[in-house]
Parts: C-alpha cells; sequence; structure tokens
C-alpha cells in the first residue's frame, strides 16, 4: 500500500461516516478484512493481494479494480 492510500484510509476512518473514496489507490497487501466499505469506490484501484475475509463491501464499486492475488 502506497502512503497516498493509507492516509486516505486513515482520514476515512477518522471521519467514521460515508463510504471510503479509494478510486485509483494501490491498497495492495492491506488487510481490510471485516471492515465495513459499504458505498465505497475502488474504482481502478489496486487491490492485489489485499486481504478482504467478512468485508462488508454492499453497493460498492470495483470496475477496473486489480483484484489478482486475492487472500
Amino acid at each position: 500500500m502506497d502512503s497516498g492510500a493509507g492516509r486516505r484510509l486513515r482520514e476515512w476512518l477518522d471521519a467514521e461516516e460515508g463510504g471510503l473514496d479509494a478510486v485509483g489507490l494501490d491498497l495492495g497487501g492491506a488487510d481490510l478484512s471485516y471492515g465495513d466499505f459499504s458505498a465505497s469506490w475502488f474504482t481502478d484501484a489496486k487491490l492485489a493481494g489485499v486481504k478482504l475475509a467478512g468485508a462488508e463491501l454492499y453497493r460498492s464499486d470495483a470496475q477496473g479494480a486489480d483484484l489478482t492475488e486475492p487472500i
């Protein structure tokens, strides 16, 4: 995960409202297990190797996202 993605994720966690805007970010290798990412945007994001076990992705958009190497 690159530093810009980490910063965006921290800001979103602190705000505690709405979906995560991760459009085009590199979240590769992050552990997002059991997180609530309802109504989030992962469009064109790099999600290679991201752990998503038990994550809530209801109404999220991952169009064009790299979901290779799922864990």
